[in-house]
């Protein structure tokens, strides 16, 4: 068992936590009744009675309190070192490993490489990541992406796993969830960047301009020389783009959204509805998942042209549209897999994977940036497609518990006060303005107020 005793003087006191250790031999094992006398000596009596008790605990177990104590003073560097070299022969390749390595070289070591893995706290992880939400690429001029932050976040959270497995460390402060939509207000609020809710006839020009093949003609600022680009036509993202700007449904949903979910009456020109049962989402691979709430499994009408087109769309085009649990939308195949498989890289209706559902992101930003560009439109986000579909159903005089069901709102309250300026009037006047209000007339000779005059003095 461990002690303490007083040191120092008066003046300038210390303590000394004092215990014993047992000696190993060469395979570790405790040599029955030899030990080392070890000590630590504090400043604050606190620290000592605090020390005093984890030393107690690990000799309970059988740990050594001095070694452990080394261990974590080690440095998030070195046990990062053998992190990397632990990963050949785990399935990992070595230009994975590299990657990793270099991740960590460029994300990580600079703010926290020296630091010693037991100081390392939940806080320093959060500034980490703010710090990387701030950082312009050398190689791009660009701000990180979101998936780069990912990386890097999941690789420190990885190393430090093997801290806590080593029992260096009791909790794994990397073991934060990750929201790429924090990293995005963050940015929206440093850049000052506005996101416009674009009028449904903007969304249809946008996805009319993804739908048809587009020759534009871009100039060289240097050399002022010209030249045409094609942009080939890929009309089932542009479907895809409609389809989310006039049912609402969140980019998780619509990944998640599958053949067996769509009603498509067989007669031309009449309503359908779509289903929606869960939603998809990515780390390694798509994986479906519940709902947010109760009232986020919901179905959502479809008027007659959209209906109309989703027919044509299954019948014409969907490459599995007999598979109840296919996607509506498909994902797109990597170019190396494409080029493997013999596919025509350049020609996106050869590139769909049918397997997969829809990548809300690779299309937003190949796509749907290019187009709001190339037709001046303003910046807006893939999500302002919901708030277009609130706001055009409001404008359209359909009842607000109904808009709240269709977006799967868990109470109505949420709608009003999502869309409380819409329903008051966007451009906030009042719906019916009142007219300046007449006095009436006075009659001093039938007035029955009586005036009251000065008391008396």
């Amino acid at each position: 068992m461990a002690s303490i005793r007083s040191i120092g003087t008066a003046e300038q006191p210390r303590w000394q936590v004092l215990w014993r250790e047992p000696k190993r031999d060469e395979h570790g094992q405790p040599l029955k009744g030899r030990y080392n006398q070890r000590s630590e000596t504090f400043d604050e009596e606190t620290q000592a009675h605090v020390r005093k008790q984890a030393i107690e605990d690990a000799l309970d177990i059988g740990i050594d309190p001095k070694a452990a104590r080394e261990r974590a003073a080690r440095t998030l560097s070195s046990y990062a070192a053998d992190y990397f070299d632990s990963l050949p022969g785990t399935g990992i390749d070595g230009e994975t490993v590299d990657k990793y390595r270099r991740i960590y070289d460029l994300y990580i070591k600079a703010a926290l490489g020296t630091k010693p893995v037991a100081a390392i706290r939940v806080s320093d992880v959060k500034l980490l990541r703010s710090e990387l939400a701030e950082t312009t690429s050398a190689r791009t001029g660009r701000k990180l992406s979101t998936a780069t932050i990912k990386h890097a976040l999941r690789l420190l959270r990885a190393i430090l796993s093997t801290c806590v497995e080593d029992e260096v460390i009791q909790t794994n402060p990397a073991a934060l969830r990750f929201s790429a939509a924090t990293i995005n207000r963050q940015r929206e609020h440093l850049d000052s960047r506005t996101y416009t809710k674009l009028t449904v006839e903007q969304i249809a020009a946008a996805a009319d301009y993804i739908a048809n093949d587009q020759v534009q003609t871009v100039t060289n600022e240097k050399t002022g020389k010209t030249r045409t680009r094609r942009s080939p036509a890929n009309p089932v993202y542009g479907l895809a783009i409609l389809f989310s700007a006039y049912t609402g449904m969140r980019r998780e949903e619509l990944q998640g959204l599958e053949i067996r979910d769509l009603t498509l009456p067989h007669i031309p020109g009449t309503t359908g509805h779509v289903q929606v049962q869960r939603k998809k989402i990515t780390e390694h691979r798509y994986q479906s998942e519940p709902l947010k709430s109760e009232k986020a499994y919901r179905t959502i009408p479809l008027d007659a042209w959209l209906a109309d087109d989703l027919r044509a769309y299954l019948a014409d085009f969907h490459q599995d549209a007999t598979n109840p649990t296919a996607p509506v939308f498909p994902g797109r195949l990597p170019r190396a897999e494409g080029k493997a498989l013999g596919r025509k890289v350049s020609d996106p209706a050869d590139m769909f994977d049918w397997t997969e559902p829809i990548d809300e992101t690779h299309v937003y930003k190949r796509y749907w940036l290019p187009a709001l560009k190339a037709l001046g439109l303003p910046h807006s986000r893939w999500h302002d497609h919901r708030h277009t579909f609130a706001t055009y159903a409001i404008q359209s005089g359909e009842n607000i518990r109904d808009v709240s069901r269709w977006l799967g709102h868990s109470k109505i309250s949420t709608t009003l006060d999502i869309y409380a300026s819409v329903l008051a009037n966007e451009d906030n006047a009042k719906a019916a303005p009142t007219s300046r209000p007449v006095p009436r007339a006075r009659n001093d000779a039938g007035s029955n107020v009586v005036q009251l005059g000065r008391k008396a003095q």
